[in-house]
């Protein structure tokens, strides 16, 4: 099995029982030199968006997967500017665009592995609503990647389609904070990472976004190494929650557009030590489930199983945490998203053989670095599909597979 396959498989199972230790991973680490780095950290390695304070008042924002820089990055100079970069194995690597303290735009280029691509020069062009774009050519607007600079200051970099965000891709809000994801149709549709303005006491929130709006579950990482697990609708947290803070203490709530509504629900302790809000007995309803060892599962229970749409959340040894949001059969997930804090996400219809394996079929799977459409056989353990290699210089091989044998 290619190296790749082996780790999509092994991400794919990670986290089937609930019996894991509870850990949220987020800490501040000072250096010896001055320097202070905020994230997510696993075996001393960052994962996931984070911030990182240079000496001389400068300051990062950016993705790292495994202590490496992936995807978008920027950084806060002490001029007031902000540089906009993309990140390719922890080297500058992409389009790149400098926003001036007075909101103008600057220094627009193309990066290969830490070297600018001085040979190139990218187009400058006025658009429609006074948005600005930087592209290598005014065609990449209908299929490809672009800077777009919008009159308020903010600026996306990513994917288009048609003229429209539409892809992957990343945008910087003038009032600070970014978001990262899946777009569709110029609106935020998909897996997404908000990170939090630099002043807030949460790091990051990551879900799944509907039409610009965060429907459904969601996970939220605060300074202090706490996650919030709650349901959104609107933006807004609406439902059962619960608080897990870096001292494992535990607070339950119920909110209601936002606000807490009832910050000491309920709660039904089974024998195994699971906790519920609002799910008879442990056994039937629509509620949250807090297990022994730290999951939650936030969704409908029938005779003590998950069934029907739900969100399920884990920390691992291995990550910070695995999030699945989808419908369940009898506990077993069916179909839907699962995804980790390092960008990487799969959606399909799935197929769990009860000891660990997950098998999947019409799938999608993507990292910063790869991305791939088909189905893997838990039982054979081949693959059958076309897998998508992300180059540094930007473009892309792909590799077509069929019964796990490369095709010509």
């Amino acid at each position: 099995m290619k190296r790749w396959q082996s780790k999509a498989v092994a991400l794919l199972a990670l986290g089937m029982s609930l019996g894991m230790a509870v850990s949220a991973y987020a800490k501040v680490k000072e250096y010896d030199d001055g320097r202070k780095a905020e994230g997510n950290w696993v075996a001393d390695k960052m994962e996931g968006p984070g911030r990182f304070y240079y000496t001389d008042g400068r300051r990062l924002e950016a993705f790292w997967v495994h202590h490496s820089l992936e995807g978008p990055g920027i950084i806060y100079e002490k001029d007031g500017s902000r540089r906009i970069w993309s990140y390719f194995d922890n080297k500058l690597n992409g389009l790149a665009v400098t926003v001036n303290k007075d909101g103008t735009t600057s220094n627009p280029g193309v990066w290969e592995m830490d070297s600018e691509k001085k040979d190139i020069t990218l187009e400058s062009w006025d658009g429609a609503k006074g948005i600005h774009y930087y592209a290598e050519d005014k065609t990449d607007i209908n299929d490809g990647q672009a800077i777009a600079c919008y009159p308020t200051g903010s600026i996306y970099i990513g994917d288009f389609k048609n003229g429209k965000r539409d892809g992957w891709g990343t945008f910087y809000y003038a009032d600070k904070g970014w978001h990262t994801g899946e777009w569709k149709n110029d609106m935020r549709n998909g897996v997404g990472y908000y990170s939090f303005p630099n002043d807030s006491q949460y790091l990051y929130k990551a879900g799944i976004w509907t039409n610009d709006q965060c429907e459904g579950g969601t996970l939220s990482y605060d300074k202090e190494d706490g996650v919030l697990i709650s349901m959104e609708k609107n933006n807004k947290a609406n439902g059962p929650g619960v608080l897990i803070k870096g001292d494992k203490t535990v607070l339950f709530c119920e909110y209601k557009d936002g606000k807490i509504e009832n910050s000491n629900p309920d709660i039904y302790t089974n024998q195994e030590g699971h906790q519920y809000i609002g799910v008879t007995n442990g056994k039937n309803g629509s509620g949250l489930m807090l297990t022994k060892s730290g999951a939650v599962h936030i969704g409908n229970f029938k005779d003590g199983n998950a069934e029907g749409q739900g969100f399920h959340y884990w920390p691992s040894s291995e990550t910070p945490w695995c999030i699945y949001e989808g419908s369940f059969k009898t506990n077993q997930r069916t179909d839907g998203t699962l995804f980790w804090p390092y960008g990487t996400y799969f959606k399909g219809t799935f197929q769990e053989d009860g000891a660990g394996g997950l098998a999947y079929k019409n799938g999608i799977y993507r990292s910063f670095q790869s991305y791939s459409e088909g189905s893997y056989d838990v039982n054979s353990k081949l693959y059958t599909g076309s897998y998508t290699s992300f180059n540094k210089d930007g473009s892309s091989t792909i590799t077509k597979y069929k019964d796990g044998k490369k095709q010509q």
